[in-house]
């Protein structure tokens, strides 16, 4: 049987690879940054959730003032895994940035009140209802816009059957709310409805060759274009396919000056069909444009602001304002859009990538227990 090892990899040992690397070998080289007009550059401008004891796992704007962060706790890596850390945080950035609102959820299996073992991506559907992808559960939590418990399907599972999960590690909705699902220890997205009924349709990520191991599909969104998009943060790719399954009508491995990513996990796509993936291993933000031609990398390594220590997951509101889960640094970043200031110098650096750290820190794939 299988199971997530994608917590695993944050131990002190890659906190102490990162730093040593960082101070001593791999200092990042600045780039010519590139922008889709000469006007278009981000700039930090606040700090959210900062050094609150769970770690900001994955995100949601429920609208362009509330934010929705899972916590978790990357201290804990034994069995049961679980933290009391796990929950929701809920944000009104218009009252407070560095404390919630609310916070849904505790640490366990239950529903009433509901609970996770290591919440990862979420998506709110049309209704407010908050979709929650309960990793180490091996479900789909669904709660009320009021964080009540609303219900939830599937379980451990390694077969084909609809309710089979290992380790969902990412949820996406689309203009009907069905909901897909990132199963990640299982290598494959499967669709469900609205209610949770399992729609006869899944379909595996490629295993590209000599491999054999399963890939490893993390962040998922529906695109303005109604296609679906997937990180593959085993293989370290971004694939686009249709809706209704089949093979990738595109894939992204190599950018740039023969660039690639290192564990990408997070998504976001902004209303013009901007792709936005965290490139979590290299500590950076890689922007597409609508048709997956490469534009430019925001940030880079360290721990001041528009740097970033394995960012995990985004979001954009609706001014383009870029929200990034920056999750060794234990914040939410918030990059403000500049469409009318230069390029020549921008606020938030385009820097080349980092070489890659070794594959201790790549999700990989092990027995469960």
């Amino acid at each position: 049987m299988l199971f997530c090892k994608r917590r695993l990899r944050w131990t002190s040992f890659l906190l102490g690879m990162l730093v040593v690397a960082q101070s001593a070998l791999l200092a990042p080289v600045p780039a010519t940054a590139i922008f889709p007009s000469a006007a278009d550059s981000y700039s930090w401008e606040a700090d959210i959730a900062a050094g609150r004891e769970g770690y900001p796992e994955a995100l949601v704007l429920a609208d362009d003032d509330t934010l929705l962060v899972t916590e978790t706790d990357y201290a804990v890596t034994a069995e049961p895994y679980e933290s009391v850390l796990d929950g929701i945080a809920k944000y009104d950035l218009a009252v407070s940035t560095s404390t919630p609102t609310a916070v849904y959820g505790t640490a366990g299996s239950s529903t009433t009140p509901p609970q996770f073992i290591w919440p990862a991506g979420m998506a709110v559907d049309s209704t407010g209802r908050i979709v929650v992808a309960d990793s180490w559960n091996d479900r789909i939590m669904i709660l009320a816009a009021d964080g009540t418990f609303d219900s939830t399907f599937g379980s451990y599972g390694e077969g084909t059957g609809g309710y089979e999960f290992g380790c969902p590690l990412d949820v996406a909705v689309d203009a009907s709310d069905n909901i897909y699902v990132s199963d990640s220890d299982n290598g494959r997205i499967q669709v469900y409805s609205s209610s949770g009924t399992y729609q006869d349709l899944y379909w595996n990520l490629p295993i590209p060759s000599p491999n054999t191991a399963p890939a490893w599909p993390d962040g998922i969104q529906i695109g303005p274009d109604g296609y679906l998009y997937v990180v593959d943060a085993l293989y370290h790719k971004l694939y686009k396919y249709s809706t209704s399954g089949g093979a990738p009508i595109a894939t992204v491995d190599t950018f740039g000056n023969s660039d690639s990513f290192d564990g990408p996990q997070g998504l976001a796509i902004d209303s013009d069909g901007t792709v936005y993936v965290a490139d979590t291993q290299n500590s950076r933000i890689v922007r597409f444009d609508s048709n997956l031609a490469y534009v430019d990398t925001v940030g880079t390594y360290g721990s001041g602001p528009g740097q970033f220590k394995s960012p995990e997951d985004l979001a954009i509101d609706s001014d383009g304002n870029l929200y990034v889960a920056d999750t060794l640094n234990d914040r939410v970043q918030k990059l403000k859009l500049n469409p009318a200031a230069p390029d020549t110098v921008p606020p938030v650096t385009t820097f080349q990538h980092l070489p890659q750290l070794g594959q201790e820190q790549r999700p990989g794939h092990t027995e469960r227990a």
